[in-house]
Formats: C-alpha cells, sequence, structure tokens
C-alpha cells in the first residue's frame, strides 16, 4: 500500500522562554524555517487562547503544521501533517527544534 500522508504529533519540553514570548516573531521564524527547509507556507493565523495559551496555524502547500504555545510551562504542542511523498518528515522536524529550542521532544 502507497502511504499518501503523514501525521505527527510533537511534545516540545523546556523550550527556551525568550523563544515563546512574542507569539508574532515565533510565527514568522517558523515559517521562515519551513521555506528554508523546501516547505512552502501559506497564510499564518494566530489565535491568543485562555490560560496564557496561544495557536500557531500555519497552513503548508504540503500539509500543515499546528503549534500550540504555553509560554509559563515552556511546553509546545506541535500537530504536523504532511501529504507530500517527497517530503521528508525529519526536515521539518530540524526546522522546528532549530526555532523553539526545547531541551526534550516526544514524538
Amino acid at each position: 500500500m502507497k502511504i499518501l500522508a503523514r501525521q505527527l504529533v510533537i511534545d516540545m519540553y523546556d523550550c527556551k522562554p525568550e523563544k515563546l514570548n512574542d507569539i508574532s516573531l515565533l510565527s514568522a521564524a517558523l515559517k521562515n524555517a519551513l521555506d528554508d527547509n523546501d516547505f512552502h507556507p501559506l497564510q499564518t493565523e494566530i489565535k491568543n487562547l485562555k490560560g496564557n495559551h496561544s495557536m500557531i496555524f500555519l497552513p503548508l502547500s504540503e500539509g500543515h503544521l499546528i503549534v500550540h504555545v504555553y509560554p509559563l510551562l515552556k511546553y509546545c504542542a506541535v500537530d504536523l501533517f504532511i501529504c507530500e511523498q517527497n517530503i521528508l518528515s525529519e526536515k521539518a522536524i530540524l526546522s522546528l527544534r532549530k526555532v523553539i529550542k526545547p531541551d526534550k521532544i516526544k514524538i
């Protein structure tokens, strides 16, 4: 059977607070990092939610990226969906790690 898509759920722990406090800068950095790694980000949407929690929704030509950001907890929850066979999910994970800088991740 041919695999049509991959979905990864990634928990990022002990993220650098300075990376999480400005959601607009974080969103721009994520978009640039993905763009630099052969992904094609589309219109980004940022939502500030209750409890000092924000969400970045970044549709990609290849799928989507959703990042829930909890600055006080130094934690990010990531949903990455890739529907292109020639795109490596590892490249996206490396891009995210470079921007968010967690001490620990769980995939």
